[in-house]
């Protein structure tokens, strides 16, 4: 699968105090509802009715947020706030 995505324990940096992006992830979805996480190579057999997630790692953010500490989880962000001229 796609194991620069997710070797390492560091994310996409930020630059100028902007935040870190997210990992990247590998994941088999079970018909049953489980997650089974796949790190980056992997074999597995998928049975009809499971499925295979890819999540690509987030860029880095450039800039330091004007609405949050740098501590901020990125996914509570409100980027309703956000203008073009701060991009």
């Amino acid at each position: 699968m796609y194991d620069r995505l997710i070797i390492g324990s560091l994310a996409p940096h930020g630059l100028h105090g902007g935040l870190d992006g997210a990992r990247g992830r590998n994941e088999l979805l079970l018909r049953d509802g489980r997650t089974v996480f796949l790190g980056g190579k992997n074999v597995v057999r998928v049975k009809k009715g499971d499925r295979v997630r890819i999540l690509t790692p987030g860029g880095g953010g450039y800039g330091a947020p004007k609405n949050a500490g740098a501590e901020t989880d990125p996914a509570s962000l409100d980027l309703s706030t956000l203008k073009k001229e701060n991009l």
